[in-house]
């Protein structure tokens, strides 16, 4: 259950950086990207937004739970 809640957590990760790589260039606010274009999308606050940024290499790590998953 704990590998299935990560590995939900990590797909959203992979969306908000997506949204970021489509959205977001040298001479946009983050913040207003946010309001924009991911708040509507993603329906997280700003914090959990920065939080999902944070996340280091979530594709790696969505690869490794998916192959866990699959194993069991």
């Amino acid at each position: 259950m704990q590998l299935g809640r990560r590995a939900a957590y990590l797909r959203r990760c992979v969306e908000v950086a997506d949204l970021i790589d489509k959205y977001e260039d040298e001479t946009t606010v983050r913040r207003r990207v946010f309001i924009k274009h991911i708040q509507p999308v993603i329906r997280v606050s700003y914090t959990a937004f920065n939080n999902m940024l944070n996340e280091p290499n979530p594709r790696l790590q969505l690869e490794q739970i998916d192959s866990q998953l699959q194993q069991l």
